[in-house]
């Protein structure tokens, strides 16, 4: 996380219009890669992580448990804020699978938190 942060925190990324920038590209890229980093030293799986026009969404999961993921890149000159919270930061809820687009209660963090955060969460309902 800390390699990623120090990259794109606080940065501008490229706005193209009707197409992803390759600068956009290039975060989505970091983006499924730190989290398939931190999903291994903390014991989840990245089953699917893909952009659409300016975010990212996708699933990660432990056992039979599985979040969705979901984050949109700031456009029009504002910067990627690491620190933001609720609809500016990273949509987090429970799915059934990787095709459960609907989930379960919709749950904010900071991009700086979501390793943290997922963790939280897979604890949370293996407990139950």
């Amino acid at each position: 996380m800390k390699t990623f942060k120090n990259k794109w925190n606080n940065r501008a990324v490229e706005d193209a219009g009707c197409y992803m920038s390759k600068e956009a590209i290039s975060f989505c890229t970091a983006f499924k890669n730190m989290l398939k980093r931190e999903g291994k030293a903390k014991g989840f799986e990245v089953v699917a992580c893909k952009s659409g026009h300016y975010d990212l969404y996708g699933f990660v999961k432990r056992g039979d448990i599985y979040i969705y993921v979901s984050f949109d890149i700031p456009r029009w000159g504002s910067r990627i804020d690491f620190e933001k919270y609720g609809t500016d930061g990273v949509l987090v809820r429970y799915a059934q699978n990787e095709k459960d687009y609907k989930g379960e209660c919709n749950h904010f963090c900071k991009l700086s938190e979501l390793p943290e955060k997922l963790s939280e969460m897979f604890e949370r309902r293996e407990r139950a």
